[in-house]
C-alpha cells in the first residue's frame, strides 16, 4: 500500500502566457493607436503560420489573417462610402443646397455606424484569439468571417 503524500499540487499557471497569437492580436489592438502595428502583425502572421509546429497556433493565425483582410476590406467599403457622399454633396448642379446638407449628414452617420460596429467586431475578434492563445486553445472557426 503506497502512503498518500501532504505535498500539494503545483498551482495551476495563471500567469501571462507570451506567445504569436498573442504578439499579433497585441499588434492588431495597438493599431488604434499606431498606424502600421497591423501590417507588422499580418506579416507575422503569414510568416509564423508557415514555420509553428502546433496546431492550435495555426488556427490562431489563419483566424487573425482573416482578421486583417476584413479590417482592411471593411475600412475600405466605409471609405469608398464616405468618398461617394462627399462626391455627391458636392454636385449641387442636380439637386438644391438643403438636399446635399441631408445627403452630407446622412453620409456621416451611416459611415459613422459602419466603423463603429467594423471596430467592435475586430476588437472582439482579437480579444477572443487573446483569450484563446492564453489556454492553448485552438480558435473554434478559423476560417469565419465573423466573430
Amino acid at each position: 500500500m503506497t502512503e498518500q503524500s501532504n505535498i500539494p499540487p503545483p498551482p495551476a499557471s495563471t500567469g501571462f502566457r507570451f506567445n504569436g497569437p498573442t504578439l499579433i492580436s497585441g499588434l492588431y489592438l495597438a493599431t488604434y493607436f499606431t498606424v502600421f502595428t497591423a501590417l507588422v502583425g499580418v506579416i507575422l502572421a503569414y510568416v509564423w503560420k508557415r514555420h509553428t509546429g502546433e496546431d492550435w497556433q495555426r488556427t490562431h493565425y489563419s483566424y487573425l489573417i482573416r482578421t486583417f483582410w476584413l479590417g482592411i476590406g471593411g475600412y475600405a467599403i466605409v471609405g469608398a462610402g464616405f468618398a461617394g457622399f462627399v462626391w455627391a454633396s458636392q454636385a449641387e448642379v442636380l439637386v438644391s443646397s438643403s438636399a446635399m446638407d441631408a445627403v452630407a449628414i446622412t453620409g456621416i452617420v451611416v459611415g459613422g455606424v459602419w466603423v463603429v460596429a467594423l471596430s467592435i467586431l475586430l476588437v472582439i475578434r482579437c480579444a477572443m484569439s487573446l483569450v484563446n492563445a492564453q489556454q492553448d486553445a485552438p480558435m473554434p472557426k478559423p476560417e469565419s468571417w465573423t466573430i
